[in-house]
């Protein structure tokens, strides 16, 4: 696939001290996936997929840790790669389970920022290495429609700053959620 996503409306006009926002240009991606999807009997469905971007003109903001000055612009080239797999399981018809995960690489290929600074190679700021979600829920009849669930999310380490000197160590969250149909377009939320 070949595509591009032009600038946002927070790129273009909120841009911090950077004066050179409202010049830039729409980001062209040149990406390619390769995947599997099916059901391996009628309660179990999986997808796999991997694949490979390139973006040219990326929007980029590089924070120059001297000045403190914030600039908004357009890089040379970013890479994104990664393998995306998920299952899902009807265990009964009120039991539902299913689990997906994603491990990612995403780097600069091409960036200065400004002259003397080469981000060429380093990784992405604040882009997580993996990420999953296992979720199970039940669908009661007596919920009319609605469901229980318990979640668990997973979100991997991942760079602060341009320079890859400082990490965020990632965290895990439950999530206890339920719903009931109450009638015509009203339900309970918990």
């Amino acid at each position: 696939r070949q595509g591009f996503r032009v600038p946002t409306i927070a790129q273009l006009f909120r841009p911090g001290r950077s004066t050179e926002s409202t010049s830039l240009k729409p980001v062209k991606a040149d990406s390619y996936e390769v995947g599997l999807r099916g059901r391996i009997n009628d309660r179990i469905g999986f997808e796999i997929a991997g694949y490979i971007m390139t973006n040219s003109d990326d929007i980029l903001v590089f924070t120059d840790d001297d000045t403190g000055v914030r600039q908004i612009e357009n890089s040379g080239k970013t890479r994104h790669k990664g393998v995306e797999v998920s299952v899902n399981i009807d265990v009964t018809p009120t039991v539902l389970f299913s689990v997906a995960y994603a491990y990612n690489h995403h780097s600069f290929k091409e960036w200065m920022p400004r002259s003397g600074t080469d981000l060429s190679g380093q990784k992405i700021n604040r882009a997580p290495r993996d990420v999953a979600n296992v979720r199970l829920a039940w669908r009661p009849e007596w919920l009319n429609g609605g469901r229980f669930e318990i979640e668990y999310q997973h979100l991997g380490p991942y760079f602060l700053d341009d320079n890859n000197t400082h990490t965020y160590d990632g965290h895990d969250l439950v999530h206890l959620r339920g719903n009931i149909k109450m009638g015509k377009g009203l339900d309970f939320y918990l």
